[in-house]
């Protein structure tokens, strides 16, 4: 037995090909992501291993920590909170534009629709932040938040540690949960006060949000990669059979729930859910790609050591 300079853990020296450099395999593959997130070239949205975790509103993917959001063209910034740049892209516009027409029919006065989309946003920036805050308590990397017209990325970069990914996945999601029963109190207080009657636009305005958040609630713990869903159950597997593994099964379970929803598109005739469906098998592919590497990185590193390192002595071999 051998102790992880890293972690601090025994380890047996014949279960790790990183022997020679005294780094039990958790840690051995936790150095592996952390190499190929500093080599990978690809963009933001093709990063989806366990070393980076971009957050959409609806799905969630990653970027390189010094990369910004100035690398996507046509994102402009807003404003920057506790060291965190807000960006927005400018496509936001065009699909505000037909949104807010479409929302203003459920309105007396259309400019509760405009209110309707901004809250739509600010409840997908309290997400994003969700994910940039519990990265950084992890001790990770997290600088910038850009909001597009399918919800948000949060670019982030946690630990290449299982509890660390689904701490930084997971607060996403709890801050629309946190929402969730404040946003109920609200509504129940208004039907009380009889809004619907005496402010029937602002009674249909939060009953609205209401509804957002819990959608968005719901949308993002489908467990189909890259959602969050989907990366939450990536982090679980990783607990049980590494970070490689757990890439492909997630990956996987990306092309399948991409199909669902490609079918789901055709026959309900939304283009929306057919972009989804294309993000979701673009990123499932790219985190099968990131996973394969992993794998060659992994042999590659295995080969080196069986080359440098002395066979076992019989002695060795007993203990």
């Amino acid at each position: 037995m051998a102790i992880c300079t890293i972690c601090g853990k025994k380890y047996s020296k014949f279960t790790t090909p990183v022997s020679a450099k005294h780094v039990c395999s958790e840690c051995f593959f936790a150095q592996l992501e952390t190499e190929a997130s500093a080599g990978d070239p690809q963009p933001a949205e093709e990063r989806p291993s366990g070393r980076e975790s971009q957050q959409l509103v609806l799905p969630l993917q990653a970027a390189e920590p010094g990369q910004s959001a100035t690398g996507i063209k046509g994102a402009f910034p807003l404003f920057r909170v506790a060291g965190i740049r807000v960006y927005l892209h400018f496509t936001w516009f065009i699909i505000a534009a037909l949104d807010v027409t479409r929302f203003a029919d459920r309105y007396h006065n259309p400019i509760w629709a405009v209110f309707e989309y901004l809250a739509l946003f600010g409840i997908v920036l309290l997400h994003e932040f969700g994910h940039a805050l519990a990265c950084r308590q992890t001790g990770g990397q997290a600088d910038t938040i850009v909001l597009w017209p399918l919800g948000g990325i949060a670019f982030v970069k946690p630990p290449p540690r299982p509890g660390a990914y689904i701490w930084s996945i997971a607060a996403g999601p709890l801050v629309n949960a946190v929402l969730l029963p404040l946003l109920t109190f609200l509504v129940v207080v208004a039907a009380r006060l009889d809004w619907k009657i005496v402010h029937p636009d602002l009674y249909e305005f939060v009953v609205m949000i209401l509804i957002i958040n819990g959608v968005l609630l719901f949308f993002n713990l489908i467990p189909v990669y890259p959602l969050d869903g989907g990366q939450i159950v990536r982090g679980l597997l990783w607990l049980k059979i590494g970070p490689i593994r757990s890439l492909k099964a997630a990956s996987i379970i990306g092309f399948a729930g991409a199909i669902l929803f490609a079918l789901w598109a055709f026959t309900s005739q939304d283009i929306w859910l057919g972009i989804l469906a294309f993000f979701i098998f673009a990123q499932a592919r790219a985190g099968w790609r990131a996973a394969q590497n992993l794998a060659l990185e992994s042999e590659k590193a295995a080969r080196r050591d069986a080359a440098i390192s002395p066979p076992p002595s019989p002695q060795q071999q007993q203990a």
